[in-house]
């Protein structure tokens, strides 16, 4: 009996090996099918799936009629109170927009005050079915641009805020819809500006272009810049080249070039922009245009291939 049992013994210890082995072997390959697809998730930045598209900034029509100034007083209380002085405001600025296209003006107070902490703040006002003057949302002022609006046709808000050290802080922005009562967040990705900006070049030296485009756009649509914006419009728009979106790219250097004043750019930075811009025309078939920014990009900054491109050109209208 007792040579039986030690017989029963050894097999099941044999059995249990080999159903744990069997268990480990399987834990195994999750671990490995786990780790490969989070590397994958890194190696797409993020996810494509969780790549959110920020909406383009906006202007909002101020076209809608109202006396602004009689609602000063008004809005400076709603603010600070009864009980505090008007006095105490060290900024204060009413102007009259209409976020959602009913004809009808919101209003926006820019101020700043001490019982604020002395920071640039924006509030946004609108009148309910009352006709009673309505906070619905109040933002840091100095990374703050209204966007196009959403499914409710309210202009959506996009407001920098900041994390880490005072010191060197660590910026981010999110999106703001209006729901109906006021301003709520609606999209957080946080990521930083900067990350937005490695990822579009990281996807463009890998000639994944449509999602480098989509990663530059959000660096456009982000209010808070250490960098110069002529170099984020170079990026956006030599993608929306190599993805044949040629008015686009001329639409966004155009404009951009437009809203610049004299001196505000590097000229290295400038011969970027008038650079890509030759090459949107020069895809489109405007040899004379295009010879002529490369002639502006050249003037800017010396370089092979802008050169290299006005001999061509001029030859092309010679033999012509």
């Amino acid at each position: 009996m007792i040579g039986i049992e030690i017989m029963l013994s050894k097999r099941e210890n044999k059995d249990f090996f080999k159903y744990q082995t069997m268990i480990n072997n399987y834990c195994k390959k999750i671990l490995i099918f786990i780790l490969l697809s989070f590397l994958s998730f890194v190696q797409n930045g993020f996810g494509q799936s969780e790549l959110y598209v920020f909406p383009n900034k906006l202007l909002p029509e101020d076209t809608c009629k109202l006396d602004i100034n009689k609602y000063h007083n008004i809005i400076i209380k709603k603010e600070l109170g009864d009980e505090i002085d008007i006095i105490k405001l060290d900024n204060s600025e009413l102007k009259k927009v209409d976020l959602n296209g009913d004809g009808k003006c919101e209003i926006l107070h820019f101020f700043s005050s001490l019982y604020f902490g002395n920071y640039p703040l924006i509030s946004i006002y609108l009148f309910d079915e009352l006709d009673s003057l309505v906070n619905i949302g109040t933002f840091l002022n100095s990374d703050f641009t209204f966007a196009e609006p959403d499914s409710n046709c309210f202009c959506q808000v996009i407001n920098g805020y900041y994390e880490g050290e005072k010191t060197n802080p660590i910026h981010y922005s999110r999106v703001y819809r209006y729901d109906g009562k006021r301003y709520v967040e609606y999209k957080n990705p946080h990521i930083t500006k900067n990350t937005y900006r490695e990822l579009g070049l990281k996807f463009y030296k890998e000639r994944k272009y449509r999602l480098a485009s989509t990663y530059f756009h959000n660096v456009l649509s982000l209010p808070y810049s250490t960098m110069s914006k002529t170099l984020d419009v170079c990026n956006l728009s030599i993608v929306w080249i190599k993805l044949t979106q040629y008015e686009k790219a001329i639409k966004l250097i155009e404009e951009y070039l437009n809203s610049l004043s004299i001196g505000q750019n590097k000229r290295e930075e400038l011969s970027c922009l008038y650079f890509n811009l030759g090459l949107a025309y020069e895809y489109l078939g405007e040899k004379l245009l295009a010879l002529k920014n490369y002639k502006l990009s050249c003037f800017h900054k010396q370089q092979p291939d802008c050169s290299s491109k006005i001999i061509s050109l001029t030859s092309f209208n010679e033999d012509d």
